[in-house]
């Protein structure tokens, strides 16, 4: 709603603030050209928002695929508190229960507009997001898949002005489909209705094999180089449907009206970064501008932040109460440029999608630490093969270790985990040197088997009375 600029007394009583929330769905943190990533020009209007943002170096989504990532977002809850638990096969659900309170729905309360592009969640009662406007990523006809920038602009444009039209603020969700897979290059032709997955808009840069840096958790093998490429032009695109996106709140003039925030559901889909809970998996490129209040260009380089916070943190800008039985907590302090105590750590967790056997993992970040715990590794069972074995790059790797040792290692501890894992991140970013039997670090690892113990007591997690033991074995 056009009113003076909010920015001019960013926390007055009822100020109304706007809200943008925008995803890329499995975008890597070190994609991003503002986070350091080596191949050059991959997210330049990213970068643009960045210069403008407060930017954050710890922060993680709650988990590495997108259901309970995204789902946890919009309740402020750990997957099983909201799912409501865990059935006798083992299986997770992911179906919001009714009695589980949503950001949209406090949003909607309290007279705003919601509205929502791409994907966000599913399997949860329509009551329990109540958009105004919605499109699905599957929708050919009004989203294109949640693939074509110019169709983002066009559906932002006509929702800012739906809620300018009835008076009201707005929580608009844009969520783009890219980098996820098809990657650029591979999407299949289509059909005669035009919904076989293209053609979508080419990227604005396209990359090529010899033009990008491999990963260091992935070998350098030419078809994943090649993959790898692929993967980065859908990169690109994703950062277009970001300026596409900004452009057209720019253009509103609500701009200095809107709280926008931007961040990834979680990791790029390859071995050892989607469906697991290391530093590739969960770490997810924050950035956030309340106009009048986070300083342009500036960085958070200490506080460790989760996606679980998103809802507490959006409703204390807006000056709404959080939702009730909330596990987040609002980082309003840090995006004032302040301290604030208790955010020395953050837990992330995994379970399969519904359809695949479960393989529920732990993790715990603190310092330069990182934590797993593998509840599902018994020394038989294999990791089941989800989206990150889908492409040219698990081939590959399989192909390779049958005469490369190095490779079959990797390629044994993808599908043969331990139970537990313990990396120093910031000498070993790519999770290679498992150190959970280092004596030098037994005293780090006791202490984030205790922090984990604890917090799974708190949050009443499934998973505790299958943990203790480990714990016990150790202390």
């Amino acid at each position: 709603m056009s009113l003076t600029t909010r920015a001019e007394s960013p926390e007055a009583p009822g100020a109304g603030w706007n809200v943008l929330l925008i995803t890329a769905d499995d975008i890597g943190w070190d994609t991003l050209g503002c986070y350091g990533c080596p191949t050059p020009e991959t997210t330049p209007s990213l970068d643009r928002f960045a210069a403008d943002a407060l930017r954050f170096e710890r922060a993680h989504v709650v988990a590495s695929v997108c259901i309970p990532s995204r789902t946890a977002m919009q309740t402020g809850r750990y997957p099983h508190r909201y799912f409501g638990g865990i059935d006798a096969s083992g299986q997770v659900g992911y179906g919001v229960q009714p009695d589980v309170p949503t950001l949209p729905e406090q949003m909607k309360r309290a007279g705003y507009l919601t509205a929502m592009l791409g994907k966000v969640t599913h399997h949860a009662p329509p009551e329990k997001f109540p958009w105004d406007v919605a499109f699905n990523h599957w929708d050919w006809e009004n989203l294109h898949f949640a693939r074509d920038p110019a169709i983002f602009q066009k559906r932002v444009s006509e929702i800012i002005g739906q809620a300018n039209a009835a008076g009201k603020p707005f929580y608009l969700v844009v969520n783009l489909a890219d980098p996820h897979r098809p990657f650029p290059g591979t999407e299949k032709k289509p059909t005669a209705d035009g919904k076989n997955g293209g053609p979508f808009p080419e990227p604005s840069r396209v990359y090529q094999p010899d033009q990008i840096t491999v990963p260091g958790f992935l070998p350098d093998l030419p078809d994943i180089r090649r993959e790898f490429a692929q993967y980065l032009s859908g990169v690109r695109r994703a950062d277009d449907g970001v300026g596409a996106t900004l452009r057209a709140l720019r253009e509103s003039g609500e701009e200095q009206n809107t709280l926008v925030l931007f961040l990834s559901d979680h990791g790029c889909p390859f071995p050892f970064a989607k469906e697991n809970c290391y530093l590739a998996s969960t770490k997810t490129p924050l950035m956030v501008r309340w106009p009048g209040v986070t300083r342009p260009g500036s960085v958070d380089h200490t506080h460790f932040v989760s996606a679980v916070d998103l809802a507490a943190t959006i409703l204390d800008i807006c000056g709404l109460p959080d939702l009730e039985d909330s596990d987040g907590r609002s980082f309003v302090p840090l995006l004032k440029g302040e301290t604030q105590p208790g955010r020395e750590q953050v837990v992330t967790v995994f379970h399969h999608t519904p359809g695949h056997p479960d393989m529920p993992m732990r993790g715990l970040l603190r310092g330069r630490y990182g934590y797993v715990y593998n509840a599902w590794a018994d020394g038989e069972r294999p990791y089941t093969p989800g989206d990150p074995f889908g492409g040219l790059t698990w081939k590959a790797m399989r192909e390779a270790a049958k005469s490369d040792p190095a490779v079959e290692e990797r390629v044994r501890f993808c599908l043969q985990r331990t139970s537990e894992e313990l990396y120093d991140y910031e000498a070993d970013p790519d999770a290679r040197k498992n150190r959970i039997n280092d004596p030098e670090l037994a005293e780090v690892a006791q202490r984030m088997r205790a922090d984990l113990a604890a917090w799974m007591r708190r949050k009443k997690d499934p998973l505790l009375a299958q943990f203790r033991p480990v714990c016990l074995g150790h202390g």
